[in-house]
């Protein structure tokens, strides 16, 4: 299959990007490059796949996908920080929001049969029950979630127009390559522990969280494609642990000489996360990534 990806040289993008030319597909990767990180790029050019440098919100993402003729579009082009969205709203509506529209109409325009959109269960919000499943009520806490959401509602237009659209709803991604400005607890606590400081915790650190490995990510992304799924699923493990488990396994398996210190909680952060993955394992996905050997990866590179 030729399979283009907006924002394929980013942590998951440039992992799904990987994934499916392993498995021989003929791969396009569209980036602006802004905040890709190095490791990613040179990964791409050593495998050989393509990068075109364009923005997803620009008119001329149309002739880009027009000029790859792709089967199916990856859509993992996304402003990411919780944070930087509460300052820059308008930037995130704009990225998040309309780059997705575009990505669609572009992918339309350039005879897709398959979108995947890269979604977040920051649509979610505070759960009213737990496992979260797929039918849960949507009710975001952030900006950054917010227009995750509306991402997903202009997918759910195009699917209704007829369009496959696979939108897995990713919990809590992580691994090595992240970047830390703009990534989750795990790659925070990694440069803390580097840095030989103390890990800071938000509340008092009892938020659970489903944390995923994102070359299990990447594995389901790949299936997904090649089976054309065309459903929304939550994509973790549906095995909840709290920040405070994180912190104190991350200072373990360093080694380092430090503690774990607590801050005022943030107003825009989700109490309780876990999936509940029986849709996903019904369709034949499972992650395999323990988060023992994921995280115990963080601290290999110290050892050689």
């Amino acid at each position: 299959m030729r399979i283009a990806i907006t924002g394929g040289a980013g942590f998951i993008g440039s992992r799904i990007a990987k994934r499916l030319h392993e498995n021989g597909h003929d791969v396009n990767v569209i980036d602006h490059l802004q905040r890709a990180k190095q490791e990613g790029i040179e990964m791409l050019r050593n495998i050989g796949v393509d990068i075109t440098r364009e923005d997803v919100t620009s008119p001329n993402l149309a002739e880009s996908f027009k000029s790859m003729k792709p089967d199916a579009v990856v859509h993992a082009a996304a402003l990411i920080s919780v944070k930087e969205a509460e300052e820059k709203p308008e930037l995130y509506d704009r990225v998040n929001s309309g780059g997705t529209l575009n990505a669609l109409l572009a992918a339309r325009a350039a005879g897709a049969g398959h979108f995947v959109y890269m979604g977040s269960s920051a649509v979610y919000g505070n759960p009213r029950y737990l496992p979260i499943d797929e039918k849960h009520p949507t009710n975001p806490i952030s900006i950054y979630g917010a227009s995750k959401l509306n991402g997903e509602i202009y997918a759910n237009y195009f699917r209704a127009q007829g369009m496959k659209v696979f939108i897995p709803r990713l919990f809590n991604v992580y691994g090595t390559g992240q970047n830390p400005e703009y990534s989750g607890v795990i790659t925070i606590f990694k440069r803390k522990i580097e840095e030989g400081k103390n890990l800071v915790v938000y509340g008092d650190g009892r938020q659970t969280r489903d944390f995923v490995h994102v070359n299990d990510v990447a594995e389901i992304v790949c299936k997904g494609i090649e089976s054309e799924v065309s459903e929304t699923v939550n994509i973790g493990t549906g095995k909840p642990v709290t920040i405070n488990e994180i912190a104190e396994k991350m200072i373990e398996l360093s080694g380092a000489n430090l503690s774990v210190e607590h801050a005022k909680a943030l107003p825009s952060d989700v109490l309780e996360s876990v999936a509940d993955t029986k849709l996903m394992e019904r369709l034949g996905f499972k992650p395999r990534v323990s988060l023992e050997i994921g995280l115990g990866e963080f601290f290999k590179r110290q050892e050689n």
